[in-house]
């Protein structure tokens, strides 16, 4: 029996959906399509940046932004961010995880790691990241001022074609040496290894960059740790990636 190309392809997965604003919850994390950066004079196909539950319940996206536009009112073209999330988001509307949120001092060891792959790998020229997005608030429960006085901590695990400024800093977590690009309420610790070809990993002990920021004056220790995601900014892109693994070890409990 043979079906036609849509249906087969819709069956390799357990779940899928493709367009703005689609989201998928299984158990305590969020997929996400969360193209925030599309603005509506731009042109995209929504058809074509999808998330996904895969039959082994590994998750992923795909995504194609061939012309990316500037948001109302700015030159600066912002990214899409597909990604899968966990915890308390500083917008309010959601808190997926009991762990989260959890007090930067209240914090003995944190580790993030994440098996992945690239199906269809970008292209060279193509501008993008992977990386993971935490949210640092002032409190326990997110308010309207919080979307004022929050905190961003990333940690780009791939990065090509993305300017930013001559580093910082450069800090190690014992695993990695990250070049440090800091600004107010902004933290990006940077590895610059392009999309590769083929199984990769990525592990790191995130508690030793808090502790660095903190030490450094640019995260409060009493303040929460409220959402951890990991996903791909999309500038200007065509790809797919798939999560083979993904583990949040919190004061030694996998979370």
């Amino acid at each position: 029996m043979s079906c036609d190309p849509l249906t087969c392809w819709i069956e390799m997965y357990k779940e899928y959906m493709c367009g703005k604003d689609k989201l998928i919850i299984t158990g305590t994390r969020r997929i996400q399509t969360n193209m925030w950066g599309v603005p509506t004079t731009e042109i995209i196909p929504f058809e074509k940046n999808c998330i996904f539950i895969n039959e082994d319940d590994t998750v992923g996206w795909k995504w194609d932004r061939p012309d990316p536009k500037p948001l109302p009112g700015e030159t600066y073209t912002a990214p899409t961010y597909p990604d899968i999330t966990t915890g308390t988001s500083p917008w309010g509307g959601y808190n997926s995880n009991p762990n989260l949120p959890v007090k930067v001092s209240d914090i003995s060891s944190l580790t993030l790691s994440v098996d992945y792959h690239y199906p269809v790998l970008p292209s060279p020229s193509d501008g993008l990241n992977f990386a993971y997005d935490a949210w640092i608030l002032d409190k326990k429960k997110p308010d309207k001022e919080t979307l004022r006085t929050k905190k961003e901590l990333m940690i780009w695990v791939n990065r090509q074609n993305v300017p930013m400024p001559a580093p910082q800093a450069q800090v190690s977590d014992g695993i990695n040496l990250y070049d440090l690009d800091a600004w107010t309420g902004y933290n990006a610790f940077i590895l610059n290894v392009p999309p590769p070809s083929g199984a990769a990993s990525h592990k790191v002990d995130v508690k030793k960059l808090l502790d660095y920021l903190v030490a450094h004056d640019l995260i409060p220790a009493n303040w929460y740790l409220a959402e951890i995601a990991l996903g791909n900014e999309i500038w200007k892109s065509r790809g797919q990636i798939n999560i083979d693994k993904m583990e949040i070890n919190l004061n030694g409990v996998v979370i």
